[in-house]
């Protein structure tokens, strides 16, 4: 049996490796009191099912029924959406109390209105708009608590898994040629790789966590 996308399955299924053992990590320590570590450990296992879903339907879509590649590609869809929105709760945590019923609501609504609308219009291009759209939203929320004083040792490394973020879908678009077996989708995927280190050095340095980075 030979792969459709050899470089992209394996790359996706890297990733999926990558956010599990991120979430594991961060869990270890089982910090129930802590809700922005519990976010961001959810946020990597939503990265995890969204790459094992990208992977095996760009290695195996010659093979699956198209019910089971329309799965998949929902799949892929639900868990960057689940993921985006816990990174961002995460952030949305870290501000003053009376925020953070706005910033959690306006998370729910900002999901609910993706979903409906890739429910009709399932094309990558909004997959990515609604994942870069947290991200930037998560710049913005660091550089304003960096602003005031609350500057944590987290912020630094969560800005860099924002920049690493936003260049991976930079790289995505430029597409490659004259390369056999390797295509912009596999240069993205190794450009996320790094950002989600970037995001989980951030995790671990985040407060009262007790967690060390490794």
């Amino acid at each position: 049996m030979i792969l459709s996308e050899p470089v992209t399955t394996l790359t996706d299924y890297a990733i999926a490796a990558e956010a599990l053992l991120f979430a594991g990590l961060l869990l270890k320590s089982k910090p129930k009191s802590h809700l922005p570590v519990l976010c961001w450990a959810a946020a990597f296992g939503g990265v995890a099912i969204a790459a094992f879903c990208g992977g095996t339907y760009h290695g195996f879509n010659l093979l699956l029924p198209i019910a089971t590649q329309w799965g998949l590609w929902r799949g892929m869809t639900y868990g960057l959406s689940f993921a985006s929105g816990c990174m961002l709760a995460a952030a949305v945590s870290e501000l003053p109390q009376w925020m953070r019923a706005w910033g959690w609501g306006a998370i729910g609504l900002k999901t609910g209105l993706y979903l409906i609308w890739t429910a009709f219009n399932p094309n990558f291009v909004y997959i990515i708009v609604d994942y870069l759209s947290a991200m930037l939203l998560i710049l913005l929320l660091q550089v304003k608590m960096n602003r005031q004083g609350n500057q944590q040792s987290s912020t630094a490394w969560i800005i860099a898994g924002v920049v690493g973020s936003l260049a991976a879908a930079g790289v995505q678009g430029i597409g490659l040629k004259g390369i056999p077996y390797f295509n912009q989708n596999d240069l993205y995927h190794l450009v996320q790789m790094l950002a989600l280190y970037f995001f989980y050095r951030g995790a671990c340095a985040v407060e009262h966590t007790g967690i060390a980075p490794r």
